[in-house]
């Protein structure tokens, strides 16, 4: 590292660093390596690289397991 980078050290609670540690199993799991540096954390799972997620795609992954979750609860309604 050179000199002139500069380290932020961020402390995180439990619950961000298991969110941290599953989003690298998830990474690992979907393209078969370790993440990079370049890599992004949040990635788009339908992408077959590693791409950002947007917003507009989170909302939409969002909205889908909340149809899901409904529609889950109004079979096991019957």
């Amino acid at each position: 590292m050179k000199n002139d980078q500069r380290i932020d050290v961020v402390h995180m609670e439990d619950g961000g660093v298991a969110i941290l540690k599953k989003q690298k199993e998830a990474f690992i799991e979907k393209f078969g390596r370790e993440p990079g540096p370049s890599d992004p954390v949040f990635f788009d799972p339908a992408c077959d690289t590693p791409t950002p997620i947007t917003e507009e795609r989170l909302t939409e992954m969002y909205h889908d397991s909340i149809l899901e979750t409904t529609s889950v609860f109004s079979k096991n309604d019957n």
